[in-house]
């Protein structure tokens, strides 16, 4: 596990955890997710109020990311996605799947979520803050952020 601060705009820092649990089975699942801080205040702050969104935005934002990554990355399990439950995913209680880097916000989609396990956990821009991303790229594939 380790976490790595993703960006730093004005007094609020991103930051995105990588965790990697094993409860049984074959294999464990890793979780990535997002935090948000204000360095003035020296607290943690919703990812709303660091990124001037309501979740509702966010969820919307988040929808439409993930159909653009799917139209480019099509599931193994096929069209059949249950996107409403994917972006309410990213919104549990005390966890926020959602971090900003300098380019892009990035919504983290954990395996399983979006196909089979193998299909694997993405790591999508849902909001592009500059040319440098395009919403639906997968971060972690794309290695440009």
């Amino acid at each position: 596990c380790y976490d790595t601060t993703a960006s730093i705009d004005g007094s609020v820092a991103s930051v995105r955890l990588d965790r990697y649990s094993y409860y049984g089975g074959a294999h464990g699942t890793r979780y990535v997710s997002g935090k948000f801080y204000d360095l003035d205040a020296g607290t943690e702050i919703p990812a709303t109020e660091a990124l001037g969104m309501s979740e509702n935005e966010l969820k919307l934002a988040a929808k439409s990311g993930l159909q653009a990554f799917l139209a480019k990355n099509p599931s193994d399990l096929g069209g059949d996605i249950d996107y409403d439950r994917a972006v309410n995913d990213l919104f549990l209680e005390n966890r926020t799947f959602i971090y900003r880097t300098d380019h892009a916000i990035v919504a983290c989609f954990t395996e399983g979520t979006l196909g089979s396990v193998a299909f694997g956990g993405h790591e999508v821009v849902i909001v592009a803050l500059d040319d440098q991303a395009e919403v639906g790229d997968d971060l972690v594939e794309s290695h440009r952020l």
